[in-house]
């Protein structure tokens, strides 16, 4: 049996818990398993989703959740796994930065929203 993908996610963080949650729903059970940051010390920037994979490998923003979506069934993984190339990663970049620094305003907005 393959080994689990592993991710460490800012577990103190509402998108990133609906993230994980997400995934979990729609991947293979075992395919990928969750660590919140809080439980490990990283040398990454905090604002990094981290994809530890088999044989030592480390992917960080873009392509972690990329390489993450792509172990969901269904068409969104199929995508993902379809566009998960270099130059997709420098083209979304920009805009998973965005996300990822302005993930704990995004998360009160979300949370608010969901109380309207």
């Amino acid at each position: 049996m393959p080994s689990s993908t592993k991710v460490i996610y800012d577990d103190d963080c509402v998108l990133c818990n609906n993230f994980k949650v997400w995934i979990e729903q729609r991947s293979s059970k075992g395919a990928v398993s969750f660590i919140g940051s809080s439980q490990v010390q990283t040398d990454e920037p905090a604002f990094s989703l981290v994809l530890l994979g088999d044989e030592g490998i480390h992917l960080y923003g873009v392509s972690a959740v990329l390489e993450t979506v792509g172990k969901t069934n269904g068409p969104l993984g199929s995508v993902a796994r379809a566009v998960n190339h270099r130059w997709v990663h420098l083209l979304l970049t920009p805009l998973y930065q965005l996300i990822a620094r302005n993930r704990k305003a995004l998360s009160r907005l979300l949370q608010r929203s969901s109380h309207v």
